[in-house]
């Protein structure tokens, strides 16, 4: 009878150290990342999360009143590779919205907020390639993923306004 309840211990304690394979990952570098993002088409989504990897979406397409939002705990991969990007900021240039206007070019404006300091960075035409890859990672888990929404009369998102619909400048002759 000890031999039985000494294997059954051994099976708890080996199973309780086997959820414990996936730590989360370290303090984050950012305590807030927004990202809105419009393909050049038609397609355009707004996105952020806190360091608490909750996150909301909402749904930009839909007029201003009873907008739906999603929301959730954010998958640990995706909060990984935010939190890459957001640690190799220094490599990534940016733009001034008003001047970069690229019509049909796929535009991204991004926040973040890392303790004290804010740091935004726009890019249209040609996106860094760590962008494009959260992105693109980003539109596959909206589309994939079921997730919670809740409806709101006004959810302001300041990354939407940079990327808004411009008409195409003239250009003098």
């Amino acid at each position: 009878m000890k031999h039985y309840i000494l294997c059954l211990f051994s099976v708890f304690v080996l199973l309780s150290c086997r959820q414990k394979e996936n730590p989360k990952p370290a303090h984050a570098s950012f305590s807030y990342f927004e990202l809105s993002y419009e393909s050049g088409g038609h397609y355009r989504f707004s996105f952020c999360v806190d360091s608490t990897r909750i996150f909301f979406l909402p749904q930009l397409a839909q007029p201003r009143e009873n907008n739906k939002i999603k929301y959730g705990l954010l998958p640990d991969s995706i909060y990984g590779n935010i939190d890459t990007l957001v640690r190799n900021l220094k490599k990534i240039s940016s733009h001034d919205p008003g001047s970069a206007y690229c019509h049909d070019c796929a535009e991204t404006s991004i926040k973040i907020i890392t303790g004290k300091d804010t740091v935004k960075i726009y890019q249209a035409g040609r996106i860094d390639v760590s962008i494009d890859r959260l992105i693109q990672q980003l539109i596959s888990f909206e589309k994939a993923a079921t997730l919670n929404d809740f409806t709101s009369v006004y959810f302001h998102m300041e990354t939407a306004y940079d990327i808004a619909d411009m008409p195409p400048r003239i250009q003098p002759k």
